[in-house]
């Protein structure tokens, strides 16, 4: 008579191994292919946009990077235990979780490489000798940071970061604000791109002009003081080939610095040199004439008393047209007439610094 076997009656050892590495065998091929498949996508993903953060940026004693003190640390573990990498990736290549992890992990890399930007200065083509460069990246029309300035240079080669899951295109402009030495860059990075710009390289020469627009010795004495409640205004107007660029309301003794438009203004103002200045300014007045106690308290006042003018971006040829006039208020009306010896013009030569005296001497 034949005998059945109880349903709840143990799996012989023999039969129990076999169904397991059944499982296994099941499990083993899919995952190695999803492996085979994540790889090269990781890999790649992490070559773009992180291996220059952790190798170049994030330094640990500064000269064991990030990726190198795990990979000691894992290679410790394998020598001092009993861990085997092999059999442990055999029975993890076989677990249907591990396939719910690896698809997982396929479809984070896929929307990582598709929403991952990075951006990074590479320090690229410098002279012997180069000093730091300090970058600023902004974003155009508005002008807005898009990162902090950044340094780079013969000690810090590379500078940036990535952009994990908001990697929206942005249109930018790359600007050498330290030294003063080359044209802004365009460097727009679009979706899912890793932005390499080589500093110096990648940018063009370029100079900047200080103007430095003072009032000659007739119209110094007739303009207000800095303090003073005057009777008069004077308003200075510029024209830059032809066309208007703006005005100041209120000009008084004083000089005025132009050259740059917004934020270059401030670097184009790095060219001053205000003890340089007053020398000049001395030495001038006293060869138009002016005793010297005068010369030296109307160089001071100038030196001292200054204001800012981002009127003009000031380039080699281009011509500047200036009118002054005299505004008088009277019974509530206001009358305006040309200041003797304006319109004045000037032509912006190459000199990096530029002395404008209004109205133009003889």
């Amino acid at each position: 008579m034949a005998t059945t076997r109880p349903a709840d009656a143990a799996v012989p050892p023999a039969d129990a191994s076999s169904a397991a590495a059944d499982r296994r065998s099941r499990w083993f091929w899919p995952n190695l292919l999803l492996l085979a498949f994540l790889a090269p996508i990781a890999t790649y993903w992490f070559k773009q946009h992180l291996e220059l953060y952790f190798t170049e940026v994030v330094l640990i004693g500064g000269g064991l990077s990030v990726w190198a003190f795990l990979r000691v640390a894992y290679g410790v573990a394998e020598k001092y235990s009993k861990f085997d990498p092999m059999a442990w990736s055999r029975r993890a290549l076989g677990s249907p979780e591990t396939t719910l992890l690896l698809s997982v992990a396929v479809i984070a890399f896929l929307a990582l490489r598709a929403t991952t930007n990075s951006f990074y200065l590479l320090y690229e083509g410098g002279a012997a000798g180069d000093r730091d460069f300090v970058v600023r990246v902004s974003r155009v029309g508005d002008s807005t940071p898009f990162l902090p300035d950044m340094t780079v240079g013969p000690a810090t080669k590379v500078a940036g970061r990535a952009f994990l899951f908001r990697g929206e295109p942005a249109d930018l402009e790359c600007k050498i604000v330290s030294p003063l030495l080359y044209e802004p860059l365009p460097c727009a990075i679009n979706r899912g791109e890793a932005k390499r710009v080589k500093v110096p390289a990648a940018f063009k020469g370029r100079t900047y002009h200080l103007l430095r627009i003072v009032p000659a010795p007739a119209l110094f004495i007739d303009l207000p003081g800095s303090d003073d409640r005057p009777e008069a205004m004077y308003r200075l107007e510029m024209s830059v080939d032809g066309k208007v660029v703006g005005s100041v309301d209120d000009m008084r003794r004083q000089t005025i610095y132009a050259g740059g438009v917004g934020q270059d203004l401030p670097l184009v103002l790095g060219l001053h040199d205000r003890q340089e200045f007053e020398q000049y300014l001395g030495s001038a007045l006293r060869a138009l004439g002016v005793d010297a106690d005068s010369a030296t308290r109307s160089a001071a006042v100038l030196t001292l008393r200054a204001k800012s003018w981002d009127a003009v971006d000031a380039k080699p040829k281009k011509r500047l047209r200036f009118s002054l006039k005299r505004i008088e208020r009277r019974d509530g009306k206001e009358s305006a007439t040309e200041v003797e010896g304006f319109p004045a013009e000037y032509e912006v030569t190459d000199e990096k610094v530029q002395t404008i005296w209004l109205p133009k001497l003889p």
